[in-house]
């Protein structure tokens, strides 16, 4: 240990702020807190260790046993649920539960969200959320401590007109939740708060918790928040580890705010800061800690490294997308020739659609990758629904496609897609056949609303036009205003997903025929995953492709950050400057991943995307133009590379 990690495991009792930048061993000084208070003699019993993730709380008492030598049996350490789970089966009679009741997952609870939908609903000609945004909405308002009108007004408006029908739903939901004797997640949280609010209950907890460890502080919602310092109410006594600077989650609920007010909280809270970084060169903390310094709300502290100097990072402008992406498969390749292995290498990127072309330019090289934020650019299922409908117009008789596209339709099951192509599928243009006048009174489906089939038909009719064939771009277009609604009532992360298509269209505008981009489609995904750059490639070196939001924690010899830049990172919906300093800590967090090399890229023009087929210079990223020229070394590149 050094010496900012033994303050810190060796301190006293009471309320402590550990501020532990990025790459300062956290997880070490957590264990070696705890294993010194049992040395100490502290009763296992006694301690309480949340973490936020299963695998972190595995960890961490993995690495407490191998210290000690045995294994403290009872030591309760893990994730918020896991904690509360105990504690609300423990005390299920005072809750109103018996202790057997089941938990339900978030699908299940989507399922129970959708059964407890008014009869009203099916009278309306709105779309009604589906279960599982109705279920996201219910934990904000749980998490945040937020109101369902607030949450509804500011991140989902297209359900204003369905107020009173969504309050009805949740509170149907919250009464059949305790008739059927189940808890969501959120339940857990809320009753484990509920349990603290009893005074006997709450001391007999401070009693058995008398030193309360907690990870990860920054990522806290405001009801994990409540339950920490309700807990630690009787004795105060209640150490909190985090890093402001690497808050990027409050698109899932958490609150930066949190860690900024521990201090105020409680009283004569003790604050240590470890800044000793073990992870990356000097010359990358560097530049890390002249990007973070700008934000205002911040907990100061300079990064230091332990390791000897390297490289300054180093900024590559590129004419565009393709180049870029065909610089950075150059430069692996390079690297690779060095010696430095495939898995030792990431590229990270603000949002999912920054990828695209970085997956097909590694694709076509035979360079195996793999991707942590979820699936590959086509095998995603709004980009899969999306093409389906160009699949028919280039093939009518594509029956995967028809009942893929067929049950976006509310009121259309996997049942009725069936019937539905059993009928079309007979004659000679099932396009046509669809579209007659008389063709939903065949269906005899009374599920199906008379709007949403006259919608779907006048789709098709305007999609079914032969001037468009050689014109993607167009049809992919018609396909975006139609399907977009569908997206903002089914998903969450429909501004993600909508990116998503609106890249899509802005590739397509490179195909001078639908049958041209549809079979270049199928065949980059069929050359995915195939090496060709090495015999002796290792079975699992891959590189890895991220979201940096899904790279937190993790760590590489090379990273690549792409698309810094303009409308990209920040990115374009950015608009107050509380949202301005997440996305200055997400870049901090995308830069202290590397550990010896740091290249960032950006492309200098771009398609103006969806609607235009122009382009546009694109500026350098506020957070590249901030960082003074001595923190970086830009490269120019040859325009022949290849």
């Amino acid at each position: 240990m050094n010496d900012e990690q033994r303050q810190v495991v060796t301190c006293d009792k009471g309320p402590a702020l550990v501020l532990a930048g990025a790459g300062s061993g956290k997880t070490r000084t957590l264990t070696y807190r705890v294993a010194y208070l049992l040395e100490k003699g502290v009763k296992p019993e006694n301690i309480l260790l949340v973490t936020f993730t299963n695998k972190a709380a595995r960890e961490m008492l993995n690495r407490i046993e191998a210290l000690l030598g045995y294994n403290p049996k009872h030591l309760m350490g893990g994730t918020f649920h896991h904690v509360a789970n105990i504690l609300c089966r423990k005390h299920a009679k005072f809750l109103g539960y018996s202790e057997n009741f089941t938990i339900l997952d978030t699908t299940d609870a989507a399922d129970l969200i959708k059964l407890c939908k008014p009869r009203s609903v099916n009278e309306k000609e709105n779309r009604f959320p589906k279960g599982s945004l109705l279920r996201n909405i219910y934990s904000l308002h749980v998490n945040c401590e937020m109101a369902i009108d607030e949450i509804i007004e500011t991140r989902y408006p297209q359900f204003l007109q369905l107020l009173d029908e969504i309050h009805a739903t949740l509170k149907e939901y919250d009464k059949k939740k305790k008739k059927n004797n189940v808890m969501d997640f959120d339940d857990l949280l809320v009753n484990w708060l509920k349990l603290l609010y009893d005074e006997k209950i709450r001391k007999d907890l401070s009693t058995q918790f008398k030193h309360i460890l907690v990870d990860e502080y920054q990522d806290v919602n405001n009801l994990q928040a409540d339950i920490i310092l309700k807990l630690a109410e009787e004795h105060s006594n209640v150490i909190v580890v985090g890093d402001d600077a690497q808050s990027i989650y409050s698109f899932r609920g958490a609150n930066i705010e949190n860690i900024f007010n521990f201090e105020k909280k409680l009283e004569n809270v003790k604050t240590y800061k470890i800044i000793k970084n073990y992870r990356s060169t000097p010359e990358i903390l560097n530049f890390a800690n002249q990007s973070i310094i700008n934000n205002e709300n911040q907990y100061f502290k300079e990064l230091k490294s332990t390791k000897k100097n390297g490289e300054l990072p180093s900024l590559v402008c590129l004419t565009d997308a393709d180049e870029q992406a065909n610089f950075i498969r150059q430069r692996i390749l390079e690297l690779r020739d060095q010696n430095i292995k495939l898995n030792e290498m990431a590229i990270l990127y603000r949002a999912h659609f920054h990828a695209r072309e970085m997956e097909l330019e590694l694709s076509r090289s035979g360079i195996p990758y793999v991707i942590r934020s979820g699936r590959r650019f086509f095998e995603r299922a709004h980009i899969k629904d999306v093409l389906s409908y160009l699949r028919i117009i280039q093939n009518p008789l594509d029956e995967i496609s028809w009942k893929r596209l067929l049950k976006i339709i509310p009121g259309i099951g996997s049942k009725g897609s069936d019937f539905i192509w059993n009928l079309i599928s007979k004659t000679p243009d099932p396009v046509r056949e669809i579209c007659k006048q008389n063709f939903l009174t065949k269906i005899k489906n009374k599920r199906i609303k008379i709007k949403d089939w006259n919608d779907f038909i006048l789709f098709l009719k305007n999609l079914n036009n032969k001037e468009l064939l050689e014109k993607p771009s167009d049809l992919l277009d018609i396909i975006y205003n139609y399907y977009k609604e569908y997206l903002e009532f089914s998903f969450e992360d429909f501004e993600e997903r909508k990116e998503d298509i609106e890249q899509l269209i802005t590739f397509a505008a490179k195909y001078k025929s639908l049958e041209d981009f549809i079979a270049e489609m199928v065949l980059e995904q069929e050359i995915i995953g195939v090496s060709t750059i090495n015999d002796d490639l290792d079975d699992d070196e891959k590189i890895t492709l991220s979201t940096i939001h899904r790279a937190k924690g993790l760590e590489w010899k090379v990273v690549f950050l792409i698309n810094v830049a303009d409308g990209y990172f920040p990115g374009r919906r950015v608009k107050t400057i509380t949202e301005l300093e997440e996305e200055r800590r997400l870049f901090y967090v995308g830069v202290t991943r590397a550990k010896n090399i740091l290249h960032i890229t950006l492309p200098l023009f771009q398609s103006a995307g969806y609607g235009t087929d122009s382009s546009y210079i694109i500026r350098p990223s506020i957070f590249i133009n901030e960082i003074p020229y001595d923190y970086y070394e830009k490269w120019e590149i040859d325009e022949n590379i290849n």
